[in-house]
């Protein structure tokens, strides 16, 4: 009876933390906003090939150090600030900086449309429903003048 009892406990505990590893995965796995760098700039579709800056984790070799790769190369399309009437638009250069969103769920009807519609797919923080605001500068790509 004790052993039964500890057998369905110890069982319950490896459900438990299988479920707590797959939820730590999927959180892990889960996209929101990343920083990319312009490698190609398409203007007529308003859509830019991006490479994002991090790195993804593989593995941890046996010698403690750690694998990794670079994610790839992902087509956000491109955000520039403004309104309808008055906004910004100007052509993206190799090497621009972007700050990268991954909306909750996809975003090609609108994108096509520009209106309210149905969703088409229930995938979540997809890279392919992603955006990218231009503007963004790391420190080295920032000049400071004083004008005074």
């Amino acid at each position: 009876m004790i052993v039964n009892n500890l057998v369905s406990q110890m069982s319950s505990m490896n459900r438990i933390s299988s479920t707590m590893n797959a939820i730590d995965n999927a959180i892990d796995a889960l996209n929101c906003v990343k920083i990319g760098i312009v490698e190609e700039y398409y203007p007529e579709t308003r859509t830019a090939k991006v490479n994002l800056v991090n790195k993804v984790f593989i593995k941890l070799n046996s010698d403690g150090i750690q694998e990794t790769q670079l994610y790839p190369p992902i087509y956000p399309k491109i955000m520039f600030i403004g309104t309808v009437d008055n906004g910004m638009d100007y052509k993206l250069q190799t090497g621009d900086e972007v700050l990268v969103f991954f909306c909750d769920r996809e975003i090609t009807s609108w994108w096509l449309t520009g209106e309210t519609s149905q969703l088409n797919d229930f995938r979540t923080h997809h890279m392919s429903d992603c955006i990218a605001i231009a503007g963004l500068r790391s420190q080295p790509l920032t000049t400071i003048t004083n004008d005074n």
